[in-house]
């Protein structure tokens, strides 16, 4: 399962600059094209193969989005034995 945050461009941007500051990575550093190209990208995939992409709403309080998160991975972990 690939889990597709969904994320506004802007609110991507923002948050790249809160953690990274001027020292962005290799990939958080690049253009917004780049990134705007990579998100559609993304999405078009998860609309194609919703059993293998989940489309997970990534606005919202960092525990919200954790919820999502789990109510996505839900189905391929209730049938595993605990260890």
């Amino acid at each position: 399962l690939v889990l597709v945050m969904a994320v506004p461009a802007g609110d991507a941007a923002r948050r790249l600059v809160e953690r990274d500051g001027t020292a962005s990575d290799a990939i958080g550093g690049r253009a917004a094209s780049y990134h705007e190209a990579v998100n559609r990208a993304f999405g078009e995939f998860a609309r194609q193969e919703p059993r293998r992409y989940a489309l997970i709403d990534g606005n919202g309080a960092v525990d919200e989005v954790h919820q999502r998160v789990l109510a996505a991975m839900m189905p391929l972990l209730a049938g595993l034995e605990p260890c």
